[in-house]
Protein backbone atom coordinates (compact mmCIF):
# COMPACT_ATOMS: atom_id res chain seq x y z
CA UNK A 1 0.00 0.00 0.00
CA UNK A 2 1.41 3.51 -1.08
CA UNK A 3 1.92 5.45 2.04
CA UNK A 4 -0.46 9.09 2.63
CA UNK A 5 1.62 9.93 5.39
CA UNK A 6 3.96 12.69 4.99
CA UNK A 7 7.50 12.05 6.47
CA UNK A 8 9.84 14.73 6.80
CA UNK A 9 13.19 15.86 8.16
CA UNK A 10 12.43 19.13 9.44
CA UNK A 11 8.99 20.89 10.79
CA UNK A 12 7.56 22.36 7.74
CA UNK A 13 7.29 26.50 7.48
CA UNK A 14 4.75 28.38 8.68
CA UNK A 15 2.74 28.72 5.92
CA UNK A 16 3.27 25.23 4.49
CA UNK A 17 1.61 24.31 7.80
CA UNK A 18 -1.13 26.14 8.13
CA UNK A 19 -1.70 25.66 3.99
CA UNK A 20 -1.10 21.94 3.83
CA UNK A 21 -1.51 20.14 7.25
CA UNK A 22 -3.01 22.32 9.85
CA UNK A 23 -6.69 20.24 10.23
CA UNK A 24 -6.28 19.16 7.30
CA UNK A 25 -4.25 15.76 6.89
CA UNK A 26 -1.34 14.22 9.53
CA UNK A 27 2.66 14.00 9.02
CA UNK A 28 5.91 12.86 10.42
CA UNK A 29 9.07 14.81 11.36
CA UNK A 30 12.22 12.32 11.85
CA UNK A 31 13.94 13.94 14.57
CA UNK A 32 11.93 16.91 14.94
CA UNK A 33 13.20 17.29 18.16
CA UNK A 34 16.58 17.04 19.96
CA UNK A 35 16.38 13.34 20.91
CA UNK A 36 18.76 14.21 23.76
CA UNK A 37 16.29 17.10 24.76
CA UNK A 38 13.27 14.60 24.23
CA UNK A 39 14.83 12.09 26.56
CA UNK A 40 15.45 14.32 29.67
CA UNK A 41 12.64 16.46 30.54
CA UNK A 42 11.13 13.74 32.78
CA UNK A 43 11.62 9.97 33.98
CA UNK A 44 8.90 7.81 34.29
CA UNK A 45 9.37 7.44 38.18
CA UNK A 46 8.87 11.36 38.43
CA UNK A 47 6.09 11.10 36.24
CA UNK A 48 4.50 8.44 37.99
CA UNK A 49 5.07 10.40 41.28
CA UNK A 50 2.71 13.01 39.26
CA UNK A 51 0.17 10.65 39.59
CA UNK A 52 0.02 10.11 43.34
CA UNK A 53 -1.19 13.70 43.96
CA UNK A 54 -4.80 14.64 43.94
CA UNK A 55 -4.51 17.95 42.06
CA UNK A 56 -2.54 16.05 39.09
CA UNK A 57 -5.34 14.35 36.84
CA UNK A 58 -4.26 11.01 35.71
CA UNK A 59 -5.08 7.53 34.13
CA UNK A 60 -3.74 4.08 33.87
CA UNK A 61 -5.09 1.94 30.86
CA UNK A 62 -4.76 -1.88 30.40
CA UNK A 63 -5.31 -4.00 27.59
CA UNK A 64 -6.24 -5.42 25.22
CA UNK A 65 -5.15 -8.53 26.48
CA UNK A 66 -7.12 -9.43 29.13
CA UNK A 67 -9.86 -7.01 28.25
CA UNK A 68 -9.85 -3.08 28.29
CA UNK A 69 -9.66 -1.21 31.52
CA UNK A 70 -9.21 2.55 32.62
CA UNK A 71 -8.50 3.86 35.79
CA UNK A 72 -8.31 6.93 37.46
CA UNK A 73 -5.88 8.70 39.74
CA UNK A 74 -4.83 9.89 42.30
CA UNK A 75 -2.87 6.64 42.46
CA UNK A 76 -0.73 4.71 45.19
CA UNK A 77 2.63 3.35 44.92
CA UNK A 78 1.18 -0.02 45.30
CA UNK A 79 -1.15 0.02 42.04
CA UNK A 80 1.96 -0.58 40.03
CA UNK A 81 3.91 -3.16 42.04
CA UNK A 82 1.49 -5.80 39.78
CA UNK A 83 1.14 -4.74 36.78
CA UNK A 84 4.03 -6.34 35.21
CA UNK A 85 6.17 -5.36 32.07
CA UNK A 86 3.41 -5.81 29.39
CA UNK A 87 0.53 -3.81 28.41
CA UNK A 88 -0.24 -0.99 30.38
CA UNK A 89 -0.16 2.79 29.75
CA UNK A 90 0.34 5.66 32.62
CA UNK A 91 -1.32 8.90 31.43
CA UNK A 92 -0.59 12.41 33.13
CA UNK A 93 -2.05 15.24 32.41
CA UNK A 94 -0.93 19.39 32.49
CA UNK A 95 2.59 18.07 33.62
CA UNK A 96 4.30 21.57 32.20
CA UNK A 97 2.30 23.04 35.01
CA UNK A 98 3.54 20.24 37.90
CA UNK A 99 6.84 19.63 36.20
CA UNK A 100 7.98 22.63 34.65
CA UNK A 101 11.17 21.63 32.56
CA UNK A 102 8.21 19.69 30.44
CA UNK A 103 7.81 23.25 29.20
CA UNK A 104 11.14 23.32 27.10
CA UNK A 105 8.97 21.80 24.65
CA UNK A 106 6.75 24.46 24.09
CA UNK A 107 9.06 26.93 22.03
CA UNK A 108 9.64 24.42 19.50
CA UNK A 109 5.48 25.13 18.43
CA UNK A 110 5.79 28.33 18.55
CA UNK A 111 4.64 28.14 14.57
CA UNK A 112 1.17 26.88 16.18
CA UNK A 113 -1.34 28.75 17.84
CA UNK A 114 0.12 28.61 21.32
CA UNK A 115 -2.95 30.80 22.17
CA UNK A 116 -5.61 26.91 21.81
CA UNK A 117 -2.67 25.36 23.84
CA UNK A 118 -4.72 22.59 26.39
CA UNK A 119 -1.34 20.84 28.14
CA UNK A 120 0.97 18.56 27.37
CA UNK A 121 0.01 15.00 28.44
CA UNK A 122 2.88 12.61 28.70
CA UNK A 123 2.36 8.72 28.78
CA UNK A 124 4.37 5.91 30.14
CA UNK A 125 4.04 2.62 28.58
CA UNK A 126 5.47 -0.27 28.73
CA UNK A 127 6.05 -2.83 25.57
CA UNK A 128 2.33 -3.56 24.22
CA UNK A 129 1.05 -0.59 25.95
CA UNK A 130 -1.92 1.34 23.93
CA UNK A 131 -5.07 3.42 24.78
CA UNK A 132 -6.37 1.55 21.53
CA UNK A 133 -7.54 2.99 18.05
CA UNK A 134 -9.14 6.36 19.15
CA UNK A 135 -10.11 9.70 17.22
CA UNK A 136 -9.55 13.09 19.43
CA UNK A 137 -11.23 16.63 19.32
CA UNK A 138 -7.83 18.03 19.49
CA UNK A 139 -4.92 18.89 17.13
CA UNK A 140 -1.90 16.62 18.47
CA UNK A 141 2.02 17.05 18.11
CA UNK A 142 2.94 13.23 19.81
CA UNK A 143 6.84 14.14 20.61
CA UNK A 144 8.62 10.19 21.39
CA UNK A 145 10.60 11.59 24.48
CA UNK A 146 12.40 7.51 25.44
CA UNK A 147 11.67 4.35 23.82
CA UNK A 148 9.90 3.11 20.84
CA UNK A 149 6.58 3.03 19.59
CA UNK A 150 4.73 1.98 16.33
CA UNK A 151 1.58 4.01 15.35
CA UNK A 152 -1.04 3.19 12.80
CA UNK A 153 -2.40 6.94 11.23
CA UNK A 154 -5.22 7.29 9.44
CA UNK A 155 -5.35 9.25 6.02
CA UNK A 156 -8.45 11.50 7.54
CA UNK A 157 -10.68 12.51 9.88
CA UNK A 158 -13.45 9.99 10.72
CA UNK A 159 -17.20 11.26 9.63
CA UNK A 160 -18.73 8.62 11.89
CA UNK A 161 -17.52 6.62 14.83
CA UNK A 162 -18.40 3.59 16.51
CA UNK A 163 -17.05 2.40 20.38
CA UNK A 164 -16.33 -0.63 21.77
CA UNK A 165 -19.50 -0.70 24.71
CA UNK A 166 -19.13 -1.16 28.34
CA UNK A 167 -15.48 0.69 29.24
CA UNK A 168 -14.51 3.59 30.70
CA UNK A 169 -12.50 4.28 27.18
CA UNK A 170 -12.77 5.85 24.01
CA UNK A 171 -11.35 2.56 21.68
CA UNK A 172 -12.79 2.92 18.26
CA UNK A 173 -15.04 -0.78 17.32
CA UNK A 174 -14.17 -0.63 13.77
CA UNK A 175 -10.62 -0.77 12.33
CA UNK A 176 -9.65 2.04 10.08
CA UNK A 177 -7.48 2.72 7.01
CA UNK A 178 -3.57 4.09 7.70
CA UNK A 179 -0.11 4.21 7.51
CA UNK A 180 2.15 2.28 9.91
CA UNK A 181 5.57 4.35 11.07
CA UNK A 182 7.74 3.31 14.40
CA UNK A 183 9.00 6.34 15.97
CA UNK A 184 11.99 6.94 18.58
CA UNK A 185 13.47 9.74 20.72
CA UNK A 186 13.03 12.44 19.11
CA UNK A 187 10.33 12.09 16.28
CA UNK A 188 7.47 14.18 16.19
CA UNK A 189 3.91 12.79 14.36
CA UNK A 190 1.29 15.65 13.90
CA UNK A 191 -2.30 14.31 14.40
CA UNK A 192 -5.44 16.90 13.02
CA UNK A 193 -9.04 16.47 14.75
CA UNK A 194 -10.98 13.32 14.64
CA UNK A 195 -7.96 11.09 12.73
CA UNK A 196 -7.77 8.43 13.91
CA UNK A 197 -4.48 6.80 15.21
CA UNK A 198 -3.38 4.09 17.56
CA UNK A 199 -0.06 3.79 19.00
CA UNK A 200 1.60 0.39 20.49
CA UNK A 201 4.72 0.60 22.29
CA UNK A 202 7.70 -1.76 21.33
CA UNK A 203 10.27 -0.65 23.95
CA UNK A 204 9.50 1.36 27.49
CA UNK A 205 8.69 4.76 26.10
CA UNK A 206 7.61 8.12 27.50
CA UNK A 207 5.73 10.32 25.05
CA UNK A 208 4.73 13.99 24.93
CA UNK A 209 1.24 14.71 23.72
CA UNK A 210 1.04 18.45 22.76
CA UNK A 211 -2.58 19.11 22.51
CA UNK A 212 -4.25 22.49 20.98
CA UNK A 213 -7.85 21.81 21.81
CA UNK A 214 -11.18 24.56 20.55
CA UNK A 215 -14.32 25.14 22.75
CA UNK A 216 -17.23 24.10 22.01
CA UNK A 217 -20.03 26.35 21.05
CA UNK A 218 -22.01 25.74 24.35
CA UNK A 219 -18.21 26.18 26.26
CA UNK A 220 -18.14 29.52 24.43
CA UNK A 221 -21.81 30.89 25.44
CA UNK A 222 -21.77 29.99 29.12
CA UNK A 223 -18.20 30.94 29.49
CA UNK A 224 -19.13 34.70 28.04
CA UNK A 225 -22.81 34.76 29.60
CA UNK A 226 -20.19 34.16 32.94
CA UNK A 227 -17.92 36.96 32.56
CA UNK A 228 -20.90 39.44 31.90
CA UNK A 229 -22.96 38.21 34.55
CA UNK A 230 -19.77 38.63 36.75
CA UNK A 231 -19.05 42.39 35.48
CA UNK A 232 -23.16 42.95 36.64
CA UNK A 233 -23.37 43.83 32.44
CA UNK A 234 -27.18 42.45 33.12
CA UNK A 235 -29.19 45.74 31.73
CA UNK A 236 -29.57 44.26 27.90
CA UNK A 237 -33.08 42.00 28.05
CA UNK A 238 -35.32 41.48 25.35
CA UNK A 239 -38.09 43.99 25.34
CA UNK A 240 -39.96 42.25 22.75
CA UNK A 241 -39.98 45.16 20.41
CA UNK A 242 -41.68 44.82 16.87
CA UNK A 243 -44.45 42.72 18.39
CA UNK A 244 -47.24 43.05 16.42
CA UNK A 245 -51.12 41.25 16.91
CA UNK A 246 -49.32 38.16 15.06
CA UNK A 247 -47.28 37.15 18.39
CA UNK A 248 -50.35 37.40 21.21
CA UNK A 249 -51.45 34.41 22.80
CA UNK A 250 -48.82 31.81 22.44
CA UNK A 251 -47.57 32.34 19.04
CA UNK A 252 -43.54 33.22 19.30
CA UNK A 253 -43.06 33.71 15.37
CA UNK A 254 -40.20 34.86 13.23
CA UNK A 255 -40.21 38.18 14.70
CA UNK A 256 -39.37 37.06 18.30
CA UNK A 257 -36.47 34.43 16.90
CA UNK A 258 -34.91 37.56 14.78
CA UNK A 259 -35.36 39.98 17.57
CA UNK A 260 -33.72 37.78 19.93
CA UNK A 261 -30.69 36.77 17.43
CA UNK A 262 -30.09 40.13 16.67
CA UNK A 263 -30.00 40.91 20.55
CA UNK A 264 -27.43 38.32 21.12
CA UNK A 265 -25.69 39.25 17.95
CA UNK A 266 -25.20 42.78 19.70
CA UNK A 267 -23.74 41.57 22.79
CA UNK A 268 -20.80 39.85 20.54
CA UNK A 269 -19.99 42.88 18.49
CA UNK A 270 -18.92 45.25 21.50
CA UNK A 271 -15.31 45.76 23.56
CA UNK A 272 -16.78 43.80 25.85
CA UNK A 273 -16.69 40.71 23.96
CA UNK A 274 -13.19 41.10 22.83
CA UNK A 275 -11.97 42.21 25.96
CA UNK A 276 -13.59 38.26 27.21
CA UNK A 277 -12.26 36.51 24.61
CA UNK A 278 -8.51 37.65 25.12
CA UNK A 279 -8.92 36.54 28.27
CA UNK A 280 -11.32 33.20 28.01
CA UNK A 281 -7.95 32.05 25.73
CA UNK A 282 -5.65 32.91 28.39
CA UNK A 283 -6.55 30.72 31.37
CA UNK A 284 -5.24 27.46 32.51
CA UNK A 285 -7.04 24.54 33.51
CA UNK A 286 -4.38 24.66 36.69
CA UNK A 287 -3.89 28.19 37.50
CA UNK A 288 -6.22 28.17 40.97
CA UNK A 289 -3.55 25.59 42.39
CA UNK A 290 -0.42 27.44 41.60
CA UNK A 291 -1.32 31.19 41.50
CA UNK A 292 0.89 32.96 44.05
CA UNK A 293 -0.47 35.96 46.17
CA UNK A 294 0.85 38.96 46.38
CA UNK A 295 4.98 40.53 44.84
CA UNK A 296 6.81 43.38 45.40
CA UNK A 297 6.38 46.62 42.90
CA UNK A 298 7.46 45.64 39.59
CA UNK A 299 9.19 48.73 38.93
CA UNK A 300 11.05 48.24 42.24
CA UNK A 301 11.67 44.78 41.25
CA UNK A 302 13.19 45.58 37.88
CA UNK A 303 15.92 47.86 39.15
CA UNK A 304 17.20 44.76 40.73
CA UNK A 305 16.39 42.05 38.69
CA UNK A 306 15.05 40.49 35.50
CA UNK A 307 12.05 38.38 34.73
CA UNK A 308 10.55 36.32 31.77
CA UNK A 309 7.11 34.73 31.10
CA UNK A 310 7.69 31.37 31.96
CA UNK A 311 7.14 29.03 29.18
CA UNK A 312 4.05 26.71 30.60
CA UNK A 313 2.19 30.46 30.64
CA UNK A 314 0.07 31.19 27.89
CA UNK A 315 -0.31 35.28 26.69
CA UNK A 316 -2.93 36.52 24.30
CA UNK A 317 -2.17 39.92 22.86
CA UNK A 318 -4.76 41.06 20.01
CA UNK A 319 -4.60 44.54 18.31
CA UNK A 320 -7.36 47.39 19.77
CA UNK A 321 -9.47 49.53 17.08
CA UNK A 322 -8.06 52.34 18.81
CA UNK A 323 -4.33 51.18 18.72
CA UNK A 324 -3.25 49.75 21.89
CA UNK A 325 -3.01 46.40 22.33
CA UNK A 326 -4.95 43.92 24.29
CA UNK A 327 -3.24 40.91 26.48
CA UNK A 328 -4.97 38.57 28.21
CA UNK A 329 -2.56 36.26 31.17
CA UNK A 330 -3.81 34.01 33.10
CA UNK A 331 -7.63 34.87 32.35
CA UNK A 332 -7.01 38.72 33.04
CA UNK A 333 -7.50 41.41 29.96
CA UNK A 334 -4.67 44.13 30.24
CA UNK A 335 -5.00 47.27 27.73
CA UNK A 336 -1.15 48.45 26.77
CA UNK A 337 -0.39 51.05 24.71
CA UNK A 338 0.80 50.39 21.04
CA UNK A 339 3.82 51.58 21.24
CA UNK A 340 4.96 48.68 23.57
CA UNK A 341 3.82 46.28 20.92
CA UNK A 342 8.10 45.50 21.05
CA UNK A 343 8.06 44.63 24.38
CA UNK A 344 4.72 42.83 24.20
CA UNK A 345 6.78 40.44 21.36
CA UNK A 346 9.52 40.28 24.06
CA UNK A 347 7.12 38.80 26.80
CA UNK A 348 5.65 36.86 24.01
CA UNK A 349 8.74 34.98 22.83
CA UNK A 350 9.82 34.57 26.62
CA UNK A 351 12.97 37.07 26.55
CA UNK A 352 14.16 38.77 29.78
CA UNK A 353 12.23 41.63 30.87
CA UNK A 354 14.61 44.66 32.56
CA UNK A 355 14.05 47.97 33.96
CA UNK A 356 15.04 50.04 30.80
CA UNK A 357 12.26 48.18 29.09
CA UNK A 358 9.88 50.20 30.87
CA UNK A 359 10.96 54.01 30.48
CA UNK A 360 8.72 54.94 27.81
CA UNK A 361 5.21 53.47 29.77
CA UNK A 362 2.06 56.51 29.65
CA UNK A 363 -0.05 56.59 32.28
CA UNK A 364 -2.93 54.81 32.54
CA UNK A 365 -0.72 51.48 30.77
CA UNK A 366 -1.83 48.12 32.17
CA UNK A 367 1.75 46.87 31.47
CA UNK A 368 2.77 46.78 34.96
CA UNK A 369 -0.02 45.12 36.38
CA UNK A 370 0.88 42.92 33.34
CA UNK A 371 4.59 42.06 34.43
CA UNK A 372 3.33 41.78 38.10
CA UNK A 373 1.70 38.74 37.40
CA UNK A 374 4.44 36.98 35.51
CA UNK A 375 6.44 37.97 38.14
CA UNK A 376 4.03 35.76 40.95
CA UNK A 377 4.03 33.19 38.22
CA UNK A 378 7.20 33.17 38.21
CA UNK A 379 8.16 33.24 41.69
CA UNK A 380 9.39 30.25 44.00
CA UNK A 381 6.70 29.18 46.23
Amino acid sequence: MTSTLDIHTSFPDAPEFYEVYWNRKPFVVKGGVEAGLAAELIEPDELAGLSLEEEVRSRLVTGPVGGWACRHGPFEEGDFAGLGEQGWNLLVHNVEHFHPPVARLLPLFNFSPRWLLDDIMISYSVPGGTVGPHIDSYHVFLVQGQGRRRWKVGAAALKEERYIPGIDLRVLRDDFDGTSVDVGPGDVIYIPPRVPHEGITLESALTYSVGFLGPSVPELFMAYGQYLEERGETEARYLGDGLTEQNGGFAAGPEVTGGIRQLMKQGLEGQTFTDWLVSYFSTSPVEDEIYQEPSPDIREFLTEGTLSRPEQEKIVISPSANGDMLVGYRGECYRVAGSNEPLLRKIESGEIISASDLENLFDGDELPSLLKNILLASSPE
